[in-house]
């Protein structure tokens, strides 16, 4: 029996080894599938696509540089909006976003929020790309505070998402937690005698917590 218990591991050694040569060829096979070879049509045709891409970033930073620069006459909501439809579409391009990131969402919110930093709805997305995807977090938190700075619930009455918004970016991304526990209280008191006054109390509680 003892003999038998011995023999038996060596009697399936063979399996073991087939498994580990059989793994290794599928990552071969994969590689080979995934990864075209220097040369290949599906190389080249990437390689193109890629270098495009890199170009029509080259080329929109530019236009946002002098997009910030440039007058007016009066329509900043105007070309807020336009910049607003110009950042979705950059945003949504997943393969250009893949190949070069997210870097121009800082430039596309530094024009939005100077020409109408009253628009609440937009700090959402400087929330989510400038300090999620672009890895901004304290450059998204000094755009939410050019709205804080220029909204209030008399001028519209969800004016208290923007410091909830900023809140907690500074608690989760940036650490700030006095600067959270001012923007919590903000809230607290913007979203009192609104629909939403329920939370009062909840960004009161958060505020209190964090002290």
């Amino acid at each position: 029996m003892a003999k038998l218990k011995n023999e038996t591991p060596k009697r399936f050694g063979w399996l073991k080894n087939l498994a580990i040569a059989l793994t290794a060829m599928g990552g071969v096979i994969a590689m080979q599938l995934f990864l075209p070879p220097e040369g290949s049509p599906l190389k080249e045709r990437s390689s193109a696509y890629a270098e495009e891409a890199l170009r029509q970033e080259q080329q929109e930073a530019l236009r946002l540089q002098v997009l910030k620069n440039a007058p007016t006459f009066g329509f900043d909501n105007l070309i807020a909006d336009w910049t607003f439809l110009e950042f979705l579409e950059y945003f949504g391009d997943d393969d250009a976003r893949n190949t070069t990131g997210y870097s121009l969402s800082e430039d596309y919110f530094d024009i939005i929020t100077k020409l109408n930093p009253r628009w609440v709805d937009v700090y959402l997305f400087v929330s989510n790309s400038l300090s999620i995807y672009e890895g901004k977090p304290k450059r998204g938190v000094e755009y939410m505070t050019r709205g804080v700075e220029s909204l209030s619930p008399e001028i519209h009455s969800d004016a208290w998402l923007v410091p909830r918004y900023r809140g907690i970016d500074q608690l989760l991304l940036v650490g700030d937690i006095e600067g959270a526990i001012a923007s919590h209280e903000l809230a607290a008191k913007w979203a009192e005698g609104t629909d939403d006054e329920q939370l009062v109390s909840l960004f009161k509680n958060t505020a209190e917590f964090l002290r």
